[in-house]
């Protein structure tokens, strides 16, 4: 039987973390495990899936879509205009400004960008109000279609592994991946090839969800960075990310805690799992309940990330060596 090793650090010694992990949206069935990395603590779905399979494991509409805010039902159009303007939309723009600041993006309008696994698109007109160049990829032909003909946002159809044949090296001043890591089988190259899209001086930025928080300790399996088996293949610890991105060639990665939304949607979905099965309509009771338990979790998650320094979810980000162009 092949030895397993960590996808952060390469560490061919891991331990169980946690076991009978199901898919919280009732998705795909089965039970698995994540083994935690004894080197760097980054954990690892066990048994690991067939790259084959990945594809089947999500629904449908998994992730929060431009269809959605014109569903023909005017009840689900309502909830669905409300949760984007309320949580979505707000969520996007506090990404842009964070990465703007700290990436110097306010005195470089017209910077090239790509987000990788861009899905709907709906976080790239976030960029563009801040004069990005906003480019995506995603391996759906549906959604580069969408986001070329409605959005006209220039989309790549490709799988991230092979993205470096689809777009020119040195192309991009800023590469973003947004919960787009910890579902990959093979992080490293996924990883190297952002590096060789930027620009010298360009920057990376990636969102994860990180298995030192305090979500994760208290949570468990319950956690959604646990419970999005089998479609999160790993989950990185702030060593771990460290460590990977320092190898491929990045330089002084940081990590800081992602906007404080990103974070209590976390909490929320980990708690309260039938908010994220929105796709079904639940209806508006279940929308209520999500809103009012994201209130309570608010004063939780500001003490989770600046209190004790252990987000739910993290910020990565890492420049490539170099003076820019």
């Amino acid at each position: 039987m092949k030895k397993e090793s960590c996808l952060y650090c390469s560490g061919d010694s891991l331990e169980p973390l946690w076991k009978n992990v199901r898919d919280r949206l009732l998705y795909v069935p089965g039970e698995w495990e994540f083994w935690r990395c004894t080197q760097c603590g980054s954990a690892k779905l066990l048994p690991a899936p067939r790259p084959e399979e990945l594809a089947s494991f999500y629904p449908p509409i998994y992730d929060f879509t431009p269809d959605l805010l014109y569903d023909k039902n005017s009840l689900h159009r309502l909830l669905a205009r409300l949760e984007y303007r309320w949580f979505f939309q707000p969520q996007y723009e506090a990404q842009a400004r964070q990465i703007c600041r700290l990436t110097g993006g306010k005195e470089k309008s017209g910077q090239r960008l790509l987000d990788v696994g861009c899905g709907g698109g709906l976080r790239l007109l976030a960029f563009r109000r801040y004069g990005y160049q906003v480019h995506g990829t995603d391996f759906r032909p549906h959604v580069v279609q969408y986001l070329r003909e409605e959005l006209d946002i220039p989309a790549v159809c490709a799988d991230a592994t092979e993205i470096t044949r689809h777009l020119a090296p040195a192309s991009f001043d800023l590469v973003t991946a947004f919960h787009f890591l910890e579902h990959v089988p093979d992080v490293r190259v996924i990883v190297t090839n952002c590096l060789e899209l930027l620009t010298p001086g360009g920057w990376f930025v990636g969102v994860v969800p990180l298995v030192s928080s305090l979500q994760a300790r208290l949570l468990g399996s319950q956690w959604i960075g646990a419970s999005e088996a089998p479609r999160h293949l790993s989950i990185p610890s702030p060593e771990g990310l460290r460590y990977l991105f320092r190898l491929v060639g990045f330089d002084q990665p940081l990590l800081q805690p992602a906007s404080l939304l990103d974070c209590v949607g976390g909490a929320v979905l980990s708690l309260f799992p039938a908010a994220g099965r929105r796709r079904s309509h639940a209806g508006i009771t279940t929308s209520m309940a999500a809103a009012l338990l994201g209130g309570l979790a608010i004063p939780f998650c500001i003490a989770e990330n600046y209190l004790f320094r252990r987000p739910a979810i993290g910020m990565i980000f890492a420049r490539k060596q170099g003076n820019p162009v």
